[in-house]
């Protein structure tokens, strides 16, 4: 699903960030916040695909045509990980938090950029969130991070 799916419902969000992907200025985290983890996923992996689409648009949008782009739209984009609550307690761990920070500073395919998308966000302990602080601020290079929400108050200023 492109970015472009969602500009009916948020068009300042869509063109600010496809103004930052024309400009070359895609920031290296976002906190996505909203109602409901679904769709926050939804579009969130819609923003990885524009951030990673290496086809040249006027417009700042996902081409839909190029090597990253039909990764996407086959649902099988190699360099995008994964970090959810496992267990019945709903928390990610920080052994979970080290894993996918190793899994994150591991080299890209070359060409691709690497996405860490964290799903509920709120889940993480104050701990994994501590463990995850010199990632956020000083990610690895060609590296995009996406935190989803539906509590941001959980999350450590």
């Amino acid at each position: 699903m492109p970015l472009s799916d969602f500009k009916e419902a948020f068009p300042l969000l869509c063109s600010r960030l496809e103004q930052a992907k024309r400009n070359g200025r895609t920031g290296q985290a976002y906190l996505f916040l909203g109602d409901d983890p679904v769709f926050l996923e939804k579009f969130a992996i819609a923003w990885a695909q524009t951030a990673a689409c290496t086809g040249d648009t006027p417009t700042g949008e996902s081409c839909g045509h190029c090597h990253p782009c039909d990764l996407f739209q086959r649902n099988c984009y190699p360099e995008c990980l994964f970090l959810r609550p496992q267990s019945k307690s709903r928390q990610i761990t920080v052994e979970a938090m080290r894993q996918f920070e190793y899994d994150i500073n591991l080299a890209a395919t070359p060409g691709l950029l690497k996405i860490g998308i964290i799903v509920e966000a709120e889940c993480l302990g104050e701990e994994a969130q501590n463990a995850f602080l010199k990632t956020l601020e000083e990610p690895p290079p060609n590296t995009l991070l996406l935190l989803l929400t539906v509590n941001s108050r959980k999350l450590l200023p």
